[in-house]
């Protein structure tokens, strides 16, 4: 088992044979000697927006902050109709 950080010492890895791996569809590549497969069902994780105790947010972090809630609370609203 082997834990790390970067995507391409994991992709490197997996290429010279040396193991498997998980990692995000959005980290996935063409590579000739990768094989990609879907995980059915899909694995979720859980993300979360931080920001460092007592910092004052300028008006372009503020309008992010805020329109990741948007976002996030029309998700929860849509899934609740499904």
């Amino acid at each position: 088992m082997c834990e790390t950080n970067s995507i391409i010492t994991i992709r490197s890895m997996v290429e010279m044979g040396i193991g498997i791996a998980f990692i995000a569809k959005t980290c996935a590549k063409d590579h000739q000697n990768i094989k990609y497969y879907s995980m059915n069902p899909p694995i979720w994780r859980k993300i979360a927006f931080v920001h460092r105790k007592g910092w004052i947010q300028n008006k372009p972090e503020q309008a992010l902050r805020q329109y990741i809630r948007d976002y996030f609370k029309q998700e929860k609203m849509q899934n609740l109709i499904v």
